[in-house]
């Protein structure tokens, strides 16, 4: 229903209220019958469907086979320890989707808690989730508005709907009836949910809460079912062709077990046993670990990924589209110079009232310049906003950003009082037309006007020769150049209340400058040696990101406003998007045009945004990337990742950790692949010569179940390689094998020899050949496990023990395997071994790690 075309009386006779509110009795219906004022999102991902998600699982599948046809063989130990270790990785699973569930959760926690309501005719504050349609809210400078509302009364009555519409100026409301259709930003007789107060006061009448709200109705259009991740896609090829080699190698080995007239009961249970030998089981498991305690350490570094199996996207991202203010810049406006026909700086940070009035570098005293204290006093009266200490010492804004900047230069001067000492006659808020705001004070039984607003609108209302004009437009362009955003200010003394805006005194010019974040210049340098771009997408004017960009060091390229984009066809934007480098005065909408047309040039983008409109971008993106301090609630629900300080430089940090991430899953899926090579060409190899077979079912279970997959884990504890950030991203169909098939392969072959080799010439003592191979292939794992750490740079170089978790894992799988050999050899079908046999073994298996350091080194000098 379009409520803002309704006369009042039928919008009350519709919900059935009235001015004087709803009684308690009527509200507690209508919450029975409407439900929750809250931003609901359907759970997706419910207890048991997250269990069932575990299961459904290729490696699963084949490990429940392998465990059930060991159970049918008789070899119950063997199918309940596969089994168990179906259940701890299911378990582990499970915990990490739940838990990062609940902490999806907590991020829609939505900011408003109470709201200020007429029940039974009497104000009273209740829980925002409890207000209901026909409700009569009472808003309030710096109330949030807690639903979609019509509105009764009005005094001054000023909203900030930048988060729902884009527009940064607050929007004058007003009572009066519309007519026709009204694009959304132009209601000016309705509030919406999500939006705020930022002057003046006023009653209005609930027509819609939660899901019905304008909010919720974006909420509902992000909420369609995601596309499979790439990771988890590419994952599951990989288990399927692993599963391929299973169903192959199991065959070829029976038939030649068979062959050679081993007993069949003794091959099948065999062939079970090799089966699991060549499925890497371990792979899922470490991949979550790894995914967790990556999202950990971004966590840490303020970036709170809300889906783990995005993380493989985040690392192969190659375009950044940022916004400008608050992520590039410290969303504190501060009034840098002052212009009263001669100029002064002012020097301080943000809001904080401290700093110096500056001459040609020489501190003054402000109140002994006439001028300037013309100025200062225009900035204060002019004004309508306050600035604020809390409990920690900070200050901040109840009102307009650029009035708490001005009012913080004024408190520098130490004029904080005089507003409260003269008496406001009459107030013109700044609209759009205008361009300005005006206030008449009274003074000595005077009264007086103090105007500010765009430079050109207030130069034009001044007693000003045209010269005069000329000068200051010029003034106004050096300082839209540099890239301050500059406001011109004037006064008179008022003879007729209706004539406040004409006839004018200027007084002079201040520019503003949002300062830039000084991490970001290096984020920017980072991103560049990566071959990341870096887009600005903003809804400020072109000049002002032009010198944000430079100051930030961003490349030069092609600026295209909002306006020459909505010109702009599909074809010609994608023709034209690799050279732009900056899309100024560009509506939310219009980023969702942006996301598309550079994936439809294959581009992984990340693409930030805070407001309501801005969630169907973030939900296209690969990376939606919601800002957590001046974020809405839908555009954090549709984001993949949510950044706690708003800030640029944290963006590339989480890339950076991306990227180490996934190199250290594809560093898991070599060393645990590498390992099963091994065992298939040993097994293969004694089988082909007619050899006795080499191991029993525990030998190849213990070393899967404990030597494969403990160090293996110690992977996801590996640092980031020395070039992450220095080499191009990946393509988005890189398969996951992509440049480490020949390393996985060599590995495994040299591993599967080196196994052979002890086993062939002590062959005739069939139980110390059969431990000696046993033990070789064992320590080679942890050997490898080191080889593993760095699959490009020598271990001298990136530290032994930089990755202490391996050491320790490495260490441990050595006490194990000393505990097996010299406490229960016999359980284990083991021959005893001399020490020198033993050393023997561990020998043999340290030439894979002398053979792989060579060949990294040699492949360093060939480079």
């Amino acid at each position: 229903m379009e409520w803002y075309s309704l006369p009042l009386d039928q919008v009350f006779k519709k919900l059935q209220s009235s001015e004087n509110g709803l009684s308690e009795a009527e509200a507690k219906k209508r919450l029975e019958i409407w439900g929750k004022n809250e931003i609901r999102k359907e759970e997706k991902f419910k207890t048991l469907k997250i269990v069932g998600r575990q299961f459904n699982n290729l490696f699963v599948y084949i490990l429940l086979f392998a465990s059930v046809l060991s159970l049918i063989i008789g070899d119950w130990l063997d199918s309940f320890l596969i089994f168990c270790f179906i259940g701890i990785m299911v378990g582990i699973g499970f915990y990490q989707e739940f838990k990062a569930n609940k902490a999806v959760e907590k991020l829609r926690s939505f900011l408003i808690k109470k709201a200020l309501v007429l029940r039974d005719g009497k104000e009273v504050e209740i829980d925002s989730r409890n207000v209901v349609p026909g409700d009569i809210l009472i808003l309030k400078a710096g109330y949030m508005i807690p639903a979609d509302c019509r509105l009764i009364e009005v005094t001054e009555l000023e909203i900030d709907e930048s988060y729902l519409t884009g527009e940064s100026e607050p929007v004058r409301k007003e009572v009066k009836t519309l007519k026709g259709e009204v694009p959304l930003a132009e209601r000016k007789n309705m509030c919406f949910l999500g939006t705020f107060v930022t002057h003046g006061k006023g009653k209005a009448v609930v027509v819609a809460t939660g899901m019905q709200t304008e909010l919720g109705k974006i909420a509902k259009s992000v909420e369609e079912e995601e596309e499979q991740i790439p990771l988890n896609k590419k994952l599951s090829v990989l288990s399927k062709q692993i599963a391929l080699i299973f169903t192959i190698v199991v065959v070829i080995v029976l038939g030649i077990g068979i062959l050679n007239q081993i007993p069949l009961a003794e091959m099948i249970l065999f062939s079970t046993s090799l089966a699991v030998s060549v499925i890497p089981e371990a792979l899922p498991l470490i991949v979550i670990v790894i995914l967790a305690y990556g999202t950990l350490n971004m966590a840490k570094n303020n970036a709170v990924m809300k889906r783990l199996g995005s993380i493989e996207s985040l690392g192969n991202v190659n375009v950044i589209c940022t916004d400008k203010t608050g992520t590039l810049t410290k969303n504190e406006m501060t009034v840098r110079k002052v212009w009263v026909k001669e100029e002064f700086e002012i020097t301080g940070k943000g809001y904080e009232p401290k700093g110096k009035f500056l001459k040609d570098s020489k501190p003054i005293d402000p109140l002994k310049h006439k001028k300037l204290y013309l100025l200062l006093k225009a900035c204060v009266l002019c004004n309508d906003s306050y600035l604020e200490k809390d409990l920690l010492g900070n200050f901040w804004v109840i009102g307009s950003p650029t009035e708490g900047a001005l009012l913080s230069m004024v408190f520098k001067a130490g004029m904080e009082d005089l507003r409260k000492r003269l008496k406001l006659v009459k107030l013109n808020p700044f609209d759009q037309k205008r361009k300005l705001m005006s206030t008449v004070y009274e003074e000595n039984g005077k009264l007086f006007a103090w105007i500010k607003g765009a430079p050109e609108n207030v130069v034009e209302r001044c007693n000003l020769k045209v010269n005069e004009k000329e000068k200051i437009l010029a003034k106004v362009r050096a300082y839209a150049e540099e890239g301050f955003r500059v406001l011109a200010f004037a006064f008179k003394e008022v003879k007729d209340l209706k004539k406040v805006e004409i006839n004018l005194k200027f007084i002079g010019l201040v520019a503003l400058e949002d300062p830039i974040r000084e991490e970001v210049i290096e984020a920017i340098q980072t991103c560049e040696k990566a071959g990341i771009k870096v887009v600005i997408v903003s809804g400020d004017n072109k000049f002002t990101v032009l010198k944000v960009a430079e100051k930030v060091g961003l490349k030069k390229g092609k600026v295209v406003e909002g306006f020459e984009l909505e010109k702009m066809s599909e074809k010609e934007l994608r023709e034209k998007i690799d050279e732009i480098i900056i899309f100024a005065r560009v509506s939310p909408e219009q980023k969702l045009r942006i996301v598309r047309a550079y994936q439809v040039k294959d581009y992984v983008v990340a693409m930030t945004g805070d407001g309501i409109n801005d969630a169907p971008a973030l939900k296209a993106a690969e990376i939606g990337i919601a800002m957590g301090k001046k974020g809405t609630e839908v555009a954090k629900e549709a984001a993949d990742m949510v950044l706690l300080d708003d800030n640029f430089a944290t963006i590339v940090k989480a890339v950076k950790e991306g990227r180490r991430i996934f190199d250290n899953i594809k560093k898991s899926i070599v060393y645990l692949l590498s390992t099963a090579i091994a065992e298939i060409l040993f097994i293969s190899t004694t089988l082909f010569a007619k050899l006795p077979l080499p191991f029993k079912a525990t030998h190849i279970l213990w070393i899967n179940l404990v030597t494969e997959g403990i160090p293996a884990i110690s992977l996801a504890f590996e640092k980031e390689e020395k070039d992450v950030m220095e080499r191009k991203p990946k393509k988005k169909e890189e398969p996951l094998m992509e440049n480490i098939l020949l390393d996985t392969i060599l590995l495994g072959v040299l591993m599967g020899l080196l196994t052979f080799l002890p086993y062939l010439f002590f062959i005739n003592d069939y139980m110390l050949a059969r431990t000696l191979a046993f033990n070789t292939l064992v320590f080679l794992e942890i050997f490898n496990l080191f080889n593993c750490r760095s699959l490009k740079e020598p271990l001298h170089k990136i530290g032994f023990f930089t990755n202490k978790v391996a050491v320790f894992t490495a260490l441990l799988t050595i006490l194990l395997q000393i505990v097996i050999f010299f406490l229960f050899p016999s359980i284990f079908g083991l021959a005893k071994l001399t020490l020198s046999e033993f050393l023997l073994s561990i020998l043999i298996a340290s030439l894979i790690l002398i053979f792989y350091e060579l060949k990294k080194s040699l492949k360093i000098k060939l480079r």
